[in-house]
């Protein structure tokens, strides 16, 4: 028997809310709790008939439930069939049988498992189940033990043309979005839920990326979606100790996290063999321009998309390649890049400004005149980027 390890218990009770918002919608007489990990996430499930077993006590192998509610160890290796797979998947398949004609699977779920190819739950399920609806899980649910936002995958026994897609926020915001799902009611955001087909789909960041990449060529219609490796000469990496050999106008991404792009080689650790060296097309783009871009909130958001695994988030060559970004033509890249540079510029100035201050001080109406005027202007841009990038952003209940 694993100890039980408390997670955020605010955000834990927003999912049980949800858990028990389909309980009552669905009007659901059995719930079968797999109480499996060491989270115990699924612990103020209510139902009359409600039966509860640890990893000890596995999966029955005979037996009906309406739901079935799995809280699964993340990343773990199981064997189906005599072949490799994750014990998250292979719970949901062995559960399959245990359901009744309409009942359902609300189980955890790992972010690989969102993929569109054979490794994906949906290639995984056979004939007379499918996936249904996909949840993300509140944000910091698993905390103080990790930042992950899992997935939660609703199984049912029936084949779906279109898949409910959602995010759980808060317990005032749940009920709302359960009966959206049973009643299959498409809103305008993951707060309501959004009826797609399962091929547009392979994981809540990147959903949202594009939704905000759509935006910004609605707002810019000389802005054009590409992918980055579509861009790029080459993509090159290096051994352990081993440094890369500098190129011209060329990108540097961390393999781990989202840690700062670059374009110049000289920012990097000593440790080259942690990053991508990516060598731009001169006629397509300009890697300072895609420095800037990544360094936006947009950009920030694509970087945090690719990581892939659980506990330890990792870019995979093949992710860089197909990651998708927004660019001008290459001479308004080339503006924006010159912009940027004197935007520092003026930073570097007021800096060393700010330095001198203490021991020459301001004695003239003018300069303060000046200097108030800056503050207009500087926190009139500030504030357009905030109301534009919110706006791609789309609406919540916050916003």
């Amino acid at each position: 028997e694993c100890e039980m390890m408390e997670i955020n218990q605010e955000k834990k009770e927003v999912l049980n809310t949800f858990v028990n918002s389909l309980i009552d919608r669905l009007k659901i007489k059995s719930v079968l709790v797999l109480n499996h990990s060491e989270f115990k996430m699924f612990d103020g499930v209510i139902c009359e008939n409600k039966q509860v077993l640890s990893y000890s006590e596995g999966v029955p192998e005979s037996g009906k439930w309406d739901l079935i509610v799995a809280d699964l160890p993340i990343n773990m290796k199981s064997e189906l069939n005599g072949k490799s797979t994750s014990y998250i998947a292979k719970t949901i398949l062995t559960s399959i049988e245990l359901l009744n004609e309409k009942g359902h699977i609300f189980s955890v779920g790992e972010p690989l498992l969102l993929r569109n190819d054979n490794r994906g739950i949906r290639a995984l399920l056979k004939g007379g189940a499918s996936v249904s609806g996909l949840v993300d899980s509140p944000d910091g649910l698993m905390k103080p033990y990790t930042n992950l936002r899992v997935p939660f995958f609703l199984i049912s026994k029936d084949e779906s043309v279109e898949e409910f897609v959602g995010e759980l926020v808060d317990t005032d915001q749940v009920d709302r979005l359960a009966k959206n799902f049973i009643d299959k009611v498409s809103g305008t955001s993951l707060e309501q839920g959004v009826l797609i087909k399962p091929s547009n789909f392979d994981g809540f960041s990147k959903w949202k990326v594009r939704q905000q990449i759509l935006a910004l060529e609605t707002e810019y219609k000389e802005f054009e979606t590409r992918k980055l490796g579509d861009l790029l000469r080459s993509i090159n990496s290096v051994k352990t100790k081993s440094q890369f050999k500098e190129l011209p106008n060329s990108l540097y991404i961390h393999k781990v996290g989202t840690k700062a792009v670059t374009s110049s080689i000289e920012n990097l650790s000593s440790n080259h063999s942690n990053f991508y060296q990516c060598e731009c097309d001169d006629a397509l783009v300009d890697a300072k321009y895609l420095e800037s871009f990544f360094a936006s909130r947009l950009g920030k958001l694509i970087l945090s998309s690719l990581n892939t695994g659980s506990f330890i988030p990792n870019i995979t060559l093949q992710d860089l390649n197909d990651a998708e970004v927004s660019i001008p033509p290459l001479k308004a890249q080339l503006e924006i890049v010159n912009s940027i540079a004197k935007l520092r510029k003026v930073k570097d100035v007021i800096g060393q400004f700010e330095d001198d201050l203490a021991v020459n001080p301001i004695g003239s109406n003018e300069t303060l005149k000046q200097i108030d005027f800056m503050l207009e202007v500087v926190g009139g841009l500030a504030d357009s980027d905030k109301v534009m990038s919110l706006i791609r952003s789309g609406e919540s209940k916050q916003t």
